[in-house]
């Protein structure tokens, strides 16, 4: 949203007020985020029944993907991408262009990602899960909770 906002155009609005949300996306779009380690225990989580799966692995499988590829983009302070566009960024830079994402992760994460688009298996997502549970410095036999839900 602050990306639309900081680089798009209106049609119609009052000045002022435009400038003034410009200058509040630009400060939320270099804003570190706060490092959330239950982005991690939902990947574990996912990733868990997707390998529990003996029927339909299709919708696990493509669970666990999108909350790898939502955990390793925010803890690494990337814009978290709309669902239903995840592949296509991916796949198509000039389709990033379009949208103006500035900054992108290009490393063995991005490759990780598309092999788990066009070669969709276990072995490749075996790959990911462990490259970003190993980024995130993630181990579920140290994960505590640290407040009671009530």
């Amino acid at each position: 949203m602050a990306n639309m906002i900081l680089n798009g155009k209106l049609l119609y609005g009052n000045p002022k007020v435009v400038e003034r949300l410009k200058r509040k996306a630009l400060k939320a779009i270099n804003k570190k985020n706060e490092y959330d380690i239950m982005k991690y225990y939902r990947c574990w989580d996912a990733y868990e029944d997707y390998k529990a799966c003996r029927h339909h692995k299709d919708m696990p499988y493509y669970l666990c993907l999108k909350y790898l590829i939502e955990a390793y983009l925010y803890n690494n302070d990337y814009f978290i991408l709309p669902e239903n566009k995840i592949e296509r960024f991916f796949k198509d830079p000039l389709y990033r262009e379009k949208y103006q994402i500035p900054k992108f992760p290009q490393n063995i994460f991005n490759e990780l990602v598309k092999n788990c688009f066009n070669h969709p298996n276990k072995d490749n997502l075996d790959k990911l899960y462990e490259f970003v549970i190993n980024d995130g410095k993630f181990n579920i036999n140290d994960f505590k909770i640290k407040e009671k839900i009530k």
